[in-house]
């Protein structure tokens, strides 16, 4: 038996009968409201956690059963009323490409008045989409580095990610079931110097294990890399922390002596995490060296993978429609049309309570 608790939300993993037994006891405690019960030979098929909606389907014959993930999409419908959105057109990507090195949220005139407010409120809705949109991860920490004074072009990129939003407002993850992997693969990626203001770079970890999406993260480098390889291998060195962070968790799941296989499109980066010191590259900052030491206790191993493989590069720039799709795939992820059941429930009771 598994338990994971948000709050006063408990959510377990089990047998039925164990799990029954677990709500019982809790009764005699508390007032308890039983939400579903998902797996093989329960009736509910359907679930909403946290504002995620969880589904379980089982085809029977030669396809797995499936549980699949998924934001709820009213989140999309209230980002575009906050903005004002409803009926503007869709976008195809995530941001402007073409003018963001000269509309990039860190220039332009401060916003006044009532526009910091809208702006701070819908930047966070993003944020908290953004958790289950690995594709908008990019351009929602882009426009939170604005926070504190935001911009006019940081109000344009977020409108841009809701008019995107708009057109693809539901992403699904699949987690089909499969035998238990020994290794958490690891994928890094950073775009070097691709802040056009700071010239700070933005790394991507993703962490799968098998052919299921556990965690995705982007962020801005602290550090200025003075050449890609460094600016890479920075990149690598979080992401080896994160992976390690999800191995020293294992155990606790009733899961031990996993590895961490950590993968980079760079040969460089490969080549620094593998040496011994820092060699050639002193600059390199002293403290981010203890990957080497990881390596040579063999915690992590290295594999060297082609950058179209690579589906941390949906998190460090703008990519097309077509290349945000590739990178969802080597996640198990996709678009879907429709909205879920409790997705039209909850949009029904929004519009009857006008929630904006």
């Amino acid at each position: 038996m598994t338990y994971v608790i948000h709050g006063d939300d408990f959510v377990g993993v089990g047998p039925k009968k164990h799990l029954k037994a677990f709500v019982a006891h809790l009764r005699t405690y508390f007032t308890v409201k039983e939400m579903a019960y998902l797996g093989p030979g329960c009736k509910d098929k359907e679930a909403k956690i946290l504002n995620r909606i969880i589904t379980y389907t089982d085809r029977g014959g030669n396809t797995p059963p499936c549980l699949t993930w998924e934001a709820d999409s009213r989140h999309v419908e209230l980002a575009a009323r906050h903005f004002g959105l409803q009926a503007a057109s869709k976008r195809l990507t995530v941001g402007d490409k073409a003018n963001f090195t000269k509309c990039h949220p860190l220039m332009g005139p401060e916003l006044e008045g009532g526009q910091i407010l809208q702006f701070r409120s819908g930047c966070m809705r993003v944020a908290f989409l953004a958790m289950d949109r690995p594709e908008i991860q990019y351009m929602g920490k882009e426009c939170a580095r604005v926070m504190n004074k935001p911009s006019a072009y940081g109000l344009e990129c977020l409108k841009h990610i809701v008019r995107f939003l708009l057109g693809e407002p539901r992403l699904v993850w699949y987690f089909y079931e499969q035998h238990m992997y020994s290794i958490v693969d690891a994928y890094s990626d950073t775009n070097w110097a691709g802040c056009p203001v700071t010239r700070k770079s933005t790394s991507c970890s993703i962490m799968m294990l098998g052919k299921h999406c556990i965690g995705v993260n982007t962020s801005t480098q602290s550090v200025i890399g003075l050449s890609s390889t460094e600016a890479e291998y920075y990149g690598g060195v979080k992401t080896a922390c994160r992976a390690l962070g999800v191995r020293g968790l294992m155990p606790d799941l009733g899961v031990s002596e996993m590895t961490v296989r950590l993968s980079f499109d760079s040969s460089g980066a490969k080549g620094i995490a593998a040496e011994r010191g820092a060699g050639g590259v002193r600059h390199i900052e002293l403290r981010t060296l203890w990957l080497q030491g990881a390596v040579e206790r063999k915690l992590i191993t290295l594999r060297k993978v082609p950058g179209k493989v690579n589906p941390a590069d949906i998190g460090t720039k703008i990519l097309t429609a077509a290349e945000v799709v590739a990178c969802l795939a080597l996640m198990s992820m996709r678009y879907m049309t429709g909205s879920a059941k409790s997705q039209k429930k909850v949009i029904r009771q929004d519009d009857a309570n006008n929630i904006a």
